[in-house]
């Protein structure tokens, strides 16, 4: 399976987080991926 596959997955746990993900791109240089997640509530028990 391609990797490209795998992208709407991670896309769908991150937004059902609240998060977000951005993409940088640049020809010849690759693509960065930044993923953004709230930060966690803790409770203590």
């Amino acid at each position: 399976m391609g990797k490209d596959k795998y992208l709407p997955i991670a896309r769908a746990i991150i937004l059902a987080h609240n998060g977000k993900i951005k993409f940088y791109s640049k020809e010849g240089q690759g693509t960065t991926v930044e993923i953004y997640l709230p930060k966690a509530k803790l409770t203590h028990s």
